[in-house]
Formats: C-alpha cells, sequence, structure tokens
C-alpha cells in the first residue's frame, strides 16, 4: 500500500481512515483486511474519484519558507536541487545509484496515480524524467529504484490490480522493458514491497523482492526471486515471524558474497506500535532462508495509522532501512540498519551494526546528537554505505527549532562504522510538516532515501518550498582535511619561515603511485598549511607529495591514512619523514631541498644559470630561492650550495617487475 500503513485489529481500528466516507465492501478498489478493516494508498482513493465521475483534491500550496545558506564541517554541500518541476505532488522518494557510474542516478516517487521516474547523467546537477509510469503500467505505487551490477535501471511498483510490478531501462528511461510480476499469485492486499539485486557479482542476474501480504491475518511476510533480470519469477517464500506477529515495512540488501539480508518491523502482539526488528537472511542466492527471528527490541513510533500531532499531524512508522559495506576496506561486509525509536520520550534516530553476517548486533547508537529527551524529534531515516569507500551516510527529519513543526533534512556521516559522526542539515530550507492534502489520513510519504557513491552522499526527500510537495536532492561531497607541516630550506633562516605556495598532492600508495588529488595552498610561517580534499577516502593510505616552483619534490617517507577524515603530518622533525630522508637541516628544523628553479628534479648547473640570468630581478620568480623578492647573489649561493641533490621517490615498477610481483 503506497499511502497508508494497514489498519489490524478491529478492537482498536475498525474505522475508516476519511472520517465520514463509507465504502461498499465489494470495491475492487478496496482493500479489506479479515477483520473488515479498510486498508487504502493513495492511487486508490485516486481511484475512487474517477470511476465516480469526480475531481480529485488538489494538493494545497503552502507559504514558501525563506532559504538560508547552508555549511558543512564535514563536506561540501550543494544547493538543494529540484528534481522535476511540477504542481503535483512527489513523494515517498527512492533513489538508487549506478555502481558503474556514481553520477548516474535514478529516483521514483509517488504522485497522483502514477509513479514518476527521474534520471541524472551528471551527479544530481541537474534530472530528466517523466511523471508517467513507464509503458504505462498500472499502479498503487510503493517505488523503489535500483540498479544491477551492469548498470541497469529497475523501477519497481506495487501493480494494479495485485502483485509486484518491474520494468527496466538500459537507457535512463529512453525506453523500458516491462518484466514479469514478482507476485504472481497476488490478490490486492500486497503492501510495502521493497526490491533490490545481487551486487557481489556472486548471482549477476538476481533480483529480489520482499512484501507484506495482507489477504490473511496475521499478514505474512512474503520473498520471491528472480534469476534472470526479473524477466521471470519463482516460488515466493513464506518467511514471516510466527502468529500472532505482524511482519511490515520490509528492507532488503545484499553483501560482498551473495548473501541475502532481509529486515523489517516486528509487531510482537500484532498491534501497533512496533516492538522489535525482524531479520532472516539467505547465503545461496535466494533459495532459502535462515529461520526468522527478532534481532533486538524498540519502542516503535507507529502509535496510529493516521498522523500524529508530534509529527504535524503526519503518520509515522519505524521500518528499517538497511545496507551494507561493499568496500574493499576493513568493514567490508558489515551490515547496518537504522529506525527511530522512541526510548527516551521522543523519537530519535539509532543504527545497529553487525560485523558477522546477521549472527550478532551491536547495541544502538544515536545518531542524532540533540539533547536526549529534549522533546524534538527525528524520524524517518534512511542509511546508505558508499561502496568507493565504505563511508556511511544516514540521512533523517529534523525538528531542530523551537518553531512548531518546523522540519528540515539532515545528513550524519561516519568514517568508522558508526562509533563518531558528523552531521549538518543539507536542506536549504526549513519547512512546515503537514500532511499532503487529498490522500490518506496524515500521509506525508512512508520513507524517503539515501544513495552513496564516489565520495558523495545524496539525501533525498520532499518538502512545499513552491507551495507543493516536490522532491529535492542535496549531494554532499566528503571532505578530507590534512594538517600539514612542511619548511623550504630557502625561505627558512632557522626560526621563522618566509611563506611559500605548494601544491600538496595525495598519490596512491602503490605502482605507479597516481595522482589521486590535490591542492595549491601557502605554507605559513611556521610551516604550517590545511589542504582539503575531495577525492580521497578513509581507510585507504596515499603518500603525501609536497612540489613547489624551486624546491625538489618531496614525498612522505611512507603511505598515510587519514583518520576518519582527517591527517596530520610534520615533515619537520625527522629527516626520515621523507622519501630517502631527502630533506637538510636547518637550526632544529628538517626542510625541504630548494634550488631546483627549473623543476628538472635535480640542482645543477642550470639552477644555477638561471638564477644569474635572472639576477635583480624583483618579484615572483622560480630563481628566488629564499623569497625575500630579489634574484640575486644569495638566491644563487643556495643554488650551489645544495649542488647535486635530487628528488628521491618510489620508483616505478617495469611491466616484468609487476608480472613478478602478481605470481
Amino acid at each position: 500500500m503506497k499511502k497508508l500503513l494497514y489498519l489490524i485489529p478491529v478492537a482498536i481500528f475498525a474505522t475508516l481512515l476519511f472520517t465520514g466516507q463509507v465504502f461498499d465492501n465489494g470495491s475492487k478498489n478496496l482493500k479489506n483486511t479479515v477483520d473488515g478493516s479498510y486498508i487504502w494508498n493513495i492511487h486508490k482513493v485516486q481511484m475512487w474519484y474517477e470511476q465516480r465521475g469526480l475531481t480529485p483534491p488538489a494538493s494545497i500550496p503552502l507559504a514558501r519558507p525563506q532559504i538560508s545558506t547552508l555549511l558543512s564541517v564535514m563536506g561540501i554541500d550543494q544547493t538543494d536541487v529540484h528534481v522535476y518541476t511540477s504542481t503535483n505532488p512527489q513523494s515517498e522518494n527512492s533513489i538508487g545509484i549506478n555502481p558503474v557510474n556514481s553520477n548516474n542516478l535514478m529516483i521514483s516517487t509517488n504522485g497522483y496515480s502514477t509513479q514518476p521516474w527521474f534520471f541524472t547523467t551528471n551527479g544530481g546537477s541537474s534530472w530528466s524524467g517523466s511523471e508517467a509510469d513507464p509503458n504505462g503500467i498500472s499502479n498503487y505505487g510503493d517505488p523503489v529504484a535500483f540498479f544491477n551490477t551492469s548498470g541497469k535501471a529497475f523501477w519497481c511498483t506495487l501493480l494494479y490490480p495485485g502483485g509486484i510490478g518491474f520494468a527496466s531501462t538500459t537507457n535512463n528511461g529512453a525506453t523500458w522493458t516491462t518484466l514479469a510480476n514478482g507476485d504472481p499469485s497476488a490478490s490486492t492486499n500486497d503492501d510495502k514491497q521493497h526490491a533490490t539485486c545481487d551486487k557481489s557479482g556472486t548471482y549477476p542476474n538476481n533480483v529480489y523482492t520482499a512484501w507484506t501480504d495482507f489477504t490473511t491475518s496475521p499478514y505474512p511476510l512474503y520473498i520471491n526471486r528472480s534469476t534472470n533480470d526479473g524477466v521471470t519469477w519463482g516460488t515466493k517464500i513464506n518467511i514471516s515471524l510466527p502468529n500472532p506477529h505482524f511482519n511490515h515495512g520490509v528492507t532488503l540488501a545484499t553483501g560482498p558474497n551473495g548473501e541475502v539480508y532481509v529486515a523489517w518491523a516486528d509487531y510482537a502482539t500484532g498491534s501497533l506500535p512496533e516492538t522489535g526488528m525482524g531479520f532472516t537472511k539467505s547465503t545461496n542466492g535466494g533459495v532459502s532462508y535462515s529461520a526468522s527471528s527478532t534481532i533486538f527490541t524498540m519502542s516503535g513510533i507507529r502509535a496510529t495509522n493516521v498522523g500524529i500531532a508530534t509529527y504535524g499531524n503526519t503518520r509515522v512508522n519505524s521500518f528499517p532501512k538497511m545496507d551494507v559495506d561493499m568496500s574493499t576496506g576493513p568493514r567490508r561486509g558489515w551490515i547496518y540498519i537504522v529506525y527511530p525509536d522512541q526510548n527516551t520520550g521522543d523519537a530519535d534516530v539509532y543504527l545497529r551494526r553487525s560485523t558477522n553476517g546477521g549472527t550478532t548486533w551491536s547495541s544502538a547508537i544515536r545518531v542524532n546528537n540533540d539533547v536526549v529527551g529534549n522533546g524534538k524529534p527525528q524520524w524517518m531515516p534512511s542509511v546508505a554505505v558508499d561502496k568507493s569507500n565504505g563511508a556511511l551516510a544516514v540521512s533523517y527529519y529534523n525538528m531542530d527549532t523551537t518553531v512548531t513543526y518546523s522540519t528540515a533534512r539532515y545528513t550524519a556521516t561516519s568514517l568508522d562504522g558508526g562509533d563518531t559522526w558528523n552531521r549538518t542539515r543539507v536542506s536549504d530550507v526549513r519547512w512546515t510538516m503537514a500532511p499532503i492534502s487529498g490522500f490518506a489520513g496524515g500521509y506525508c510519504g512512508d520513507y524517503y532515501e539515501t544513495a552513496a557513491g564516489g565520495g558523495n552522499i545524496w539525501a533525498c526527500w520532499s518538502d512545499n518550498r513552491t507551495g507543493y510537495w516536490q522532491a529535492y536532492t542535496s549531494k554532499l561531497t566528503l571532505v578530507y582535511n590534512l594538517s600539514l607541516t612542511a619548511l623550504l630550506s630557502g625561505n627558512y633562516n632557522g626560526t621563522t619561515m618566509v611563506p611559500k605556495n605548494v601544491r600538496v598532492e595525495l598519490h596512491n600508495s602503490t605502482t605507479p603511485y597516481a595522482l589521486v588529488d590535490s591542492q595549491t595552498v601557502q605554507l605559513n610561517s611556521s610551516g604550517a598549511a590545511n589542504p582539503v580534499f575531495t577525492k580521497a577516502a578513509g581507510g585507504t593510505s596515499y603518500y603525501i607529495v609536497i612540489k613547489s616552483n624551486n624546491g625538489l619534490e618531496t614525498w612522505s617517507a611512507t603511505p598515510q591514512t587519514f583518520s576518519g577524515t582527517t591527517l596530520s603530518y610534520d615533515f619537520t622533525t625527522a629527516a626520515s619523514k621523507a622519501y630517502g630522508s631527502n630533506m637538510i637541516l636547518v637550526g632544529t628544523k628538517w626542510c625541504i631541498i630548494s634550488g631546483d628553479a627549473n623543476q628538472d628534479g635535480a640542482i645543477d648547473a642550470l639552477d644555477r644559470s638561471q638564477c644569474w640570468n635572472d639576477r635583480n630581478l624583483s618579484g615572483v620568480y622560480a630563481s628566488d630561492l629564499n623569497g625575500d623578492g630579489t634574484v640575486d647573489a644569495l638566491d644563487r649561493s643556495i643554488a650551489w650550495n645544495n649542488r647535486n641533490l635530487a628528488v628521491a621517490k618510489p620508483a616505478l615498477l617495469t611491466s616484468l617487475e609487476v608480472k613478478r610481483i602478481k605470481r
């Protein structure tokens, strides 16, 4: 069901979600549970109006909030991007990232009677797509967008009148292939499906989908698989917790060896709210699954199926979102689950992790860092792990001010598996949280997703800054901060240094030592500078290389690793801090060797000749080796004193040597 969480035991929930409206039980657009409770999503509401010749209610424009400028201490937060301008509402946004090209992403949203889709090929700077369904597939929504390992994009939906629908595209929606029904035996009562594919390459054509079936109480949870990219599907498997458990809000993820992980909100007594987290897994490509279990308890926030005043009269839930570290880093294979919990009195976002394939789980890690129990809720979280560097990102809604219902989207990042966090508001606006007009009671989307890849994070949400509920993304690029100290021998007098512009580079730690990132900075009078890099990765080692217009190119003695997003390196404390100990002592500090005016990697007669030819010139010249603004005898003396010295750096291996190492 796309826009309405289900009503369950009749004693508590046997009421209509649209007060004062009564519908006949025979309507094919009505979902019925065995207890007679009416179950709706927004497409069914839309169809009810259309079949009676009535005009569906429009979204109500709201006042546009004031835009503010955001700065992030952990990354470069780009301006929000309006995904697709429309007066139609867009909500419950699913976002997927192409593992072949991290600048290619897909979003699918809920709309009026359709499930729109949008693509970007430039990292989210602009989007294109359509509010029409691929190939006109009639559906109830609950969007899921994802890519397989070859870069094919999938669009997943609840089919009308029933089942789980899929379409795929290899050209960003120019053409679509309609795929088979993932639940071909379904009635109209499938709800809150999720889908993914194998991302390890172990089962490259496997696609998985799971859902809750509201046909019979206590509403079982099923999973199915396709082994040919969704063209045909197997037999669904019941993975529910036993009666009276109610299983809802499933999320899927795959692991580095082809594992399939399944998590969902558990309602242990069959009634609201959530009481724990259900979990199962497959280690044979979805052929079979382990016995389902409740892996931890929680105090869920879904007290009712309609709006709750605390959240701007919108409906909320503690459905999980899950992802797996697919990087080559030290946390490869770790599983992360995020969810909201109100055990301290108001909703906070928590993360649990497993380092052993789901066998055991950590204690709850609180992601937001406001004062505990301050009455300001954080909810609707999603999680993504960047496969390029293992960076962990969690995005969530946050009522972070004293203004009633004022809401923003936040992103928290961790580079150590969730032990420590940096947090920032990524939405350029705050807005007043409220239900989307004309939809099921309290509906404002039941989930909003996050994507990560290539050192970037994309939070995706909907707000009403234009007067209509629209989809937005905010791209956050992680930055890595190097605290660097280095002195140039010509500019340093034993006490202080004439400030010097240098280029600081990061190079891979193995041959051919390719350049990864660089920044030009000024070393101050103490030799200190703080270059910032956007292409580095936590847990990866790099050589630090310093280049200037007249000093010998100098490499760090060994590759260095960022701790989280920070790294400190001081070349001045010992000759051994440079590769080959290639520095000279000035006073008590070890310095990069000045004198290579022509930057050919060696200090020789050519450099002395350049200093002679430029004699008496004033200004910025490479031949001004001491930085005093004039080329004179002092500069020629530096070039003479450092004669015959040359660059020292790791040697490039020949192709034959590389082959020998690989053997």
